[in-house]
């Protein structure tokens, strides 16, 4: 007897575009908070919109191109099209979808400054030739996620038009190889390198070596920053009181990675209270100084 044929549901396709991931696009409102203005607050949201749902087509094609791979996977085996809940060809008529909508809502967000849909457009090129080749090659495989963060926040400056400090770039450059290495640390302790080629050339003790390396660049950055000659004019000290739940929040996530954890940001970000809050107070109180001060 022919078993039933299982027909994608919903929450599946939800699940395609990994929504909790768009956690990282969040980078989008850095210009406004640093800025203190949220004059471009519209723009930037359409452009929130647009590029999560870009992201979500870059997972997709990512998930297509690894869906084997995946499927020996203790974790990802259960990715919809690892599983078989959305067979290849489905998966691709609904990117089709995820892209056309993505490009609509990036040119609604850029039409003002038309220039900054090619920071989209390279995030989309870098990431397929990530997905086909760029991921299997070490160092290089980190260098295009950290990449990645850096034009979220590139096309945020592109949308609202503001400026914002050489440091803070260093410091979100830092905290993407951060959060990185990171990654590929929880992937080799998770799997011992067999789900991913690249990992078989990285060891646990270079790994480490580059956290700790990126760690305390960013935090070297971001007190830089906060002890610039601005940002002193016109809040004072107040930033440099900061300084610390940023330390700390630097040994929590050293500490959770020690203690076995998997090493992608959202889920360490979400998955731990004390990050939450200590994260929470610590862009309250950013919010606070540039709002009211």
């Amino acid at each position: 007897m022919n078993e039933p044929v299982r027909h994608a549901s919903v929450r599946d396709y939800l699940r395609l575009c990994r929504p909790k991931h768009y956690l990282k696009n969040l980078l989008l409102y850095a210009p406004l908070l640093f800025g203190g203005t949220l004059q471009s607050a519209g723009p930037v949201t359409i452009g929130f919109c647009g590029f999560s749902l870009l992201c979500s087509f870059v997972y997709l094609v990512n998930d297509l191109r690894d869906r084997e791979s995946d499927a020996r996977h203790p974790a990802k085996c259960s990715r919809p099209i690892a599983s078989g809940a959305i067979s290849p060809a489905a998966a691709k008529r609904f990117g089709s979808i995820l892209l056309i909508l993505a490009w609509a809502l990036l040119w609604l967000a850029c039409r003002m400054r038309p220039v900054a849909l090619l920071l989209p457009l390279g995030y989309l090129i870098l990431n397929l030739l990530y997905s086909y080749r760029l991921k299997h090659m070490p160092l290089v495989d980190v260098a295009v996620l950290s990449i990645g963060y850096l034009l979220r926040l590139l096309l945020s400056t592109g949308i609202s038009g503001i400026a914002i400090s050489s440091w803070l770039y260093l410091v979100v450059l830092s905290i993407s190889l951060l959060l990185s290495f990171g990654k590929r640390l929880g992937e080799l302790r998770q799997t011992d390198g067999s789900s991913r080629t690249v990992l078989s050339v990285y060891s646990e003790e270079f790994l480490t070596s580059c956290l700790d390396v990126s760690g305390t660049i960013t935090i070297v950055f971001y007190a830089l920053w906060a002890g610039s000659a601005r940002i002193v004019t016109e809040h004072g000290d107040l930033a440099l009181w900061s300084v610390p739940a940023a330390v700390f929040l630097y040994l929590r996530y050293r500490w959770l990675l020690s203690r076995g954890a998997s090493g992608d940001p959202v889920d360490m970000i979400t998955g731990d209270r004390y990050i939450l809050i200590l994260g929470g107070f610590f862009i309250a109180y950013l919010i606070c100084m540039i709002a009211c001060f």
